[in-house]
């Protein structure tokens, strides 16, 4: 345990308060970091859910290399609701499966009020098919690409 002079400094009163004020102000700074770390929001408690998808709308941004943009519209069921995820999954050699999910702060008082939104998806298509079926929360359109996806195929303006 050492010499009888260090237990006696160690255990005297005044040590036992230099440590319990080290530690309280430990503590404290640690709390404060926690409270105000944005990364804390994600342990609160949330309903998750799925978007309501009203209409899908794909236009060719351009052609080499293939890429779509895939506008969403839908609503949300009320103001508390938010947009969580966009996941984006290839299905087959030629669909594409993208599904919104949302979520909603537990116990959050909110009057139920269709609250619209939309969403611009970027997509990069590959392989050699020009039909794609693209399928966001159970809508679906498709999109032709045009045949022309050679190495000298011009670019298509994007649509704005």
């Amino acid at each position: 345990m050492g010499p009888p002079q260090a237990r006696r400094r160690l255990l005297s009163p005044a040590a036992a308060r230099r440590a319990g004020a080290c530690l309280a102000g430990a503590l404290a700074a640690l709390l404060a970091a926690c409270v105000r770390d944005p990364a804390r929001e994600v342990d609160r408690a949330y309903t998750a859910g799925m978007a309501q998808v009203d209409e899908v709308e794909i236009a060719v941004a351009s052609a080499r290399p293939p890429r779509v943009r895939v506008d969403v519209k839908g609503t949300l069921p009320d103001p508390c609701t938010e947009i969580d995820r966009v996941q984006t999954q290839r299905l087959g050699p030629s669909q594409v499966d993208i599904t919104i999910t949302t979520r909603r702060p537990f116990g959050a008082d909110c009057a139920p009020a269709p609250t619209p939104f939309e969403r611009s998806i970027p997509l990069m298509l590959g392989g050699s098919f020009r039909l794609w079926v693209i399928e966001v929360n159970g809508r679906s359109s498709t999109v032709s690409l045009p045949p022309d996806l050679g190495p000298g195929a011009p670019n298509l303006p994007a649509q704005e």
